[in-house]
């Protein structure tokens, strides 16, 4: 994986499968699995919570 942070997000599928994929359609995603995942570097997260304003 290069080094200019694409990826976006990372979902956990069935058997312990990852999936890491990106809005740009530039960047397929990707799987990763089993040993694949020592690669696996997560730099940071974004938590994200949406309301809507009372009136």
């Amino acid at each position: 994986m290069d080094m200019k942070f694409p990826r976006q997000r990372i979902e956990r599928l069935p058997e312990d499968t990852y999936k890491i994929s990106c809005d740009n359609p530039d960047h397929p995603p990707e799987y990763r699995t089993g040993p694949e995942l020592a690669d696996l570097q997560v730099v940071g997260k974004v938590l994200w919570w949406g309301h809507r304003a009372r009136e």
